[in-house]
């Protein structure tokens, strides 16, 4: 199914407040002329006379659609088939209106106690019609239509066949659209998946997807899809010693060959992990009683003797180490990679006494500190590339020792933090390459998990500020970089068709949706309340003639912003488009074709004489200011008089 309209009777600071996604159908959500809602039973009995507090408040609105004539469907070769850009300055609502949507429902308590009421309206091409789900409101007039699956699904669904030949089907399809947000809340725990008006609804939450947990999932999406960052990057493995003083966490060595390194490497790690398990078994934090005295375990003695034990068997890997700025005199000559004695290690700490709970977690956590060394014993000694560090190229025949290093650090952080010491990181990623793998490699992971082997389902993609940490000339390629990425996950089957609804306030973002089927709602907030304005008038936001959207005139209308350089594209344009190359000449036509009149004086100075002065428009008049820095004769133009020039500029645009 297709969404087309989302209105929000109530959520938060929003009240009747609604917007186009795709307007293929005119749609109109409208106040009826009675009762605008009534109070309900658990068994659907009108209550007279109650009190919001202990009843199911139903709102009642009228409803009503129309095909849109004039609709453009969305570009044939790409997989999205509209995208609504949620616009405003922070603050004014715009994640709020995200999360209302997508925001798992109490969907089994009839009082609908999170205050969330809302519909969304659909056209099902399946079935030729167009569908309502609505939580807690009741459209009047169509009872026929109307399906309560309240019960279980926690909505009411109104059907509306497109013609009279279309029956009203006794039941439409109930995964026919799958809807993914991707945000960013350190507050939200994150559940794994819900359903929210009838639709699978996965939430990723980049906050708390980071890197630590992602690179294994990160690593499978570049190897897929490798134009994405692959090429030319690798991923790195580091040792992070906190005792150390040492300042570089890995540094080359003069006279040290890769085969010197890669031993270096697997005795560090040893000595790490070990070490930590080693403080974690029998360096525990001592205990005291009210009188002041040490609490002794009853293994108290056990422990010590293994603590002596656990230290001759960890003797392999304990001593000093090179550091970046000392060159020592002594070289070491390793006879071959300690695999005996880490072997030996593992063994010990397996037969080890255990006092804590989550035994079989610590079980789990060895065998892959097994895994994980027998993976880096056969890893050729050339992709050990310095002092603890470990350096791979982004290909598949790597996933086994990348995937070895992930369920260690999965195990590791469910522990004692036993695995902390193993630090990852893609070499030559910026924050906004990481920002937008993290997110694209979420979404193809959870697509790819969740919808691998279904066909024909339609997704609504939802995203919550994604230029987030990106450079703004990269949130300016953003969409075309996830219309590509879908392009991909459309031909592996994934999905049929995407909508896409994001929060921006970015004008870069803004700008690049001219090449798409696109709609912009403006959000305001207004003495607490928050507003939803269609921008109507997407035409105005390109300069006659240009295929593309001006950055500047996206600025103007949608952010408020008049700038310079809007000016200065304005006054350019219209010297081309009048056949006016000069100043003077564009002068004459404003006087012969606009209000515009001779209102200001402008004060030449030709080699740096000054001359008389001129009377010229305004335009002209901020026009020589931009210019002519170097002129210091004239008073700098305001605010309200750069805002003024704008908007008579624009009355002179045909459209």
């Amino acid at each position: 199914m297709k969404l087309l309209y989302v209105w929000i009777e109530e959520f938060r600071n929003i009240k009747q407040q609604g917007f186009i996604v795709d307007n293929e159908y005119k749609v109109s959500v409208e106040i009826p002329d009675g009762d605008s809602f009534g109070f309900y039973d658990s068994r659907g009995s009108r209550v007279l006379g109650a009190s919001s507090g202990l009843w199911r408040k139903i709102f009642y609105r009228k409803f009503s659609y129309e095909k849109n004539d004039s609709y453009s469907d969305h570009l044939g070769n790409s997989p999205i088939q509209s995208i609504t850009a949620l616009a405003g300055e922070n603050a004014s609502g715009k994640s709020s209106i995200i999360e209302c949507i997508y925001q798992r429902a109490d969907q089994f308590n009839y009082q609908n106690k999170e205050g969330r009421y809302f519909l969304l309206v659909f056209l099902d091409t399946d079935h030729h019609s167009i569908v309502v789900r609505a939580r807690d409101i009741w459209l009047q007039g169509f009872e026929d239509k109307k399906k309560d699956k309240r019960s279980n699904h926690g909505y009411e669904e109104y059907v509306f066949p497109l013609s009279e030949a279309d029956p009203i089907l006794s039941l439409q399809a109930e995964n026919a659209t799958k809807l993914i947000s991707i945000y960013q809340d350190h507050r939200e725990e994150t559940l794994y998946e819900y359903r929210t008006m009838g639709m699978l609804a996965v939430p990723i939450n980049v906050e708390r997807k980071n890197f630590r947990n992602s690179f294994v999932g990160i690593f499978d999406f570049l190897c897929e899809f490798p134009q994405f960052g692959a090429e030319g990057n690798q991923i790195v493995f580091y040792l992070r010693d906190k005792k150390s003083r040492e300042t570089a966490v890995y540094f080359k060595k003069a006279g040290l060959t890769p085969d010197e390194y890669k031993n270096y490497f697997l005795r560090k790690l040893s000595q790490l992990l070990f070490g930590t398990l080693r403080s974690y078994l029998y360096h525990e934090e001592p205990q005291f009683t009210m009188a002041g005295t040490r609490i002794k375990r009853p293994e108290e003695e056990i422990l010590h003797q293994e603590d002596i034990a656990c230290a001759e068997v960890l003797s392999f890997c304990t001593f000093d180490y090179p550091s970046s700025d000392s060159t020592s005199l002594v070289k070491i000559i390793w006879g071959s990679t300690p695999e005996a004695a880490i072997s030996a290690a593992i063994a010990f700490f397996r037969k080890s006494t255990y006092v804590y709970s989550g035994k079989g977690l610590y079980d789990q956590y060895l065998n892959c500190v097994e895994q994980l060394f027998s993976s880096l014993y056969e890893l050729d000694a050339q992709y050990f590339t310095a002092l603890y560090k470990v350096s791979l190229p982004i290909r598949s025949e790597f996933r086994n020792v990348i995937e070895s290093f992930g369920n260690c650090v999965m195990y590791g952080d469910e522990g004692a933090h036993w695995a902390d010491s193993i630090i990852s990181d893609f070499e030559w990623f910026s924050a906004g390459q990481q920002q937008m793998s993290l997110m694209f490699s979420g979404l193809y992971q959870r697509l790819k998990h969740e919808y691998g082997t279904e066909k024909n389902e339609d997704l609504i993609l939802m995203l919550d500020e994604p230029e987030t940490h990106m450079h703004p000339e990269a949130g300016r390629h953003f969409i075309e970089a996830l219309d590509c990425a879908l392009m991909h996950f459309q031909s592996a089957g994934l999905f049929r068709h995407c909508q896409i609804i994001l929060a921006t306030h970015s004008p870069f973002l803004i700008q690049s949706l001219s090449d798409y089927t696109a709609n912009i709602a403006l959000t305001e907030s207004y003495q607490g309340r928050i507003t939803i304005c269609d921008f109507q008038n997407l035409q105005h936001l390109h300069l006659p003639g240009w295929p593309n959207y001006s950055f500047n005139l996206v600025m103007y209308y949608v952010f408020h912003v008049p700038t310079t350089e809007l000016h200065d594209e304005l006054y350019g344009y219209l010297q081309v488009a009048r056949n006016c190359p000069y100043e003077d000449d564009l002068d004459k036509w404003f006087l012969n074709n606009t209000p515009i009149e001779l209102t200001k004086s402008w004060i030449p100075v030709i080699r740096g004489k000054e001359r008389d002065p001129m009377a010229v428009t305004l335009q002209r008049y901020i026009r020589n200011f931009i210019h002519h820095p170097e002129n210091t004769k004239n008073q700098k133009y305001t605010p309200a008089e750069l805002k003024r020039s704008i908007e008579e500029m624009l009355s002179c645009l045909a459209y």
